[in-house]
């Protein structure tokens, strides 16, 4: 910096940088949100893999055009550098699809089957919560979730690891996490709701 003198008075400029936040990470944790709430609308079926296959392919194109579009100081016109770009389409790429097939492994298996049918069932599974006592309407019910392990129904046996949420009416304060347990009952779907 350079000291100068007006009028016999010694004036120093002082320059300050502001400081300016890197929103890089808030941007790609944005297109993870994005990405895995469009995961829970697009299905993965045939139609739903094309789809997903279709928007990694898209956001190539669109990065490479933004590659293309760049000035002279490495940055496209939208003032986001490519490499970001990339990082943002293809995180939310992936957690989409990752919830994508999260949803569909949910959905469609052996279990969900026999609760829409509401049909009796045994079921061996590994508790993964401690249960809860939840105060019901009309009586109390116990809360908790597990991994279903193997479910009969009719003489039939599936190996599964599909976590289920367990609500019941008996007390289930003594089942600790990690503990295998078996039971028979009727599944549900989930309503949906609050």
């Amino acid at each position: 910096m350079r000291a100068r003198s007006w009028g016999g008075a010694l004036t120093q400029l002082v320059v300050r940088a502001v400081a300016v936040p890197d929103l890089r990470m808030p941007l790609v944790g944005a297109a993870a949100w994005v990405g895995a709430l469009a995961g829970l609308a697009w299905p993965t079926d045939r139609r739903g893999s094309a789809a997903w296959v279709a928007a990694g392919l898209l956001g190539a194109v669109a990065t490479a055009l933004a590659r293309t579009a760049e000035g002279r100081r490495g940055r496209p016109a939208c003032g986001i550098g490519w490499r970001l770009l990339t990082a943002l389409l293809l995180v939310a790429t992936a957690t989409g699809y990752a919830a994508a097939v999260r949803v569909d492994r949910v959905a469609d298996n052996p279990v969900a089957s026999l609760a829409s049918v509401r049909s009796a069932v045994q079921v061996e599974m590994v508790v993964t919560s401690d249960p809860r006592l939840h105060a019901g309407r009309f009586a109390d019910q116990w809360v908790f979730r597990a991994r279903v392990e193997r479910v009969t129904s009719r003489a039939t046996a599936y190996q599964v690891g599909v976590p289920v949420t367990v609500v019941a009416a008996e007390d289930w304060s003594p089942v600790r996490l990690g503990e295998r347990v078996g039971c028979s009952g009727r599944p549900a779907r989930r309503e949906r709701g609050p």
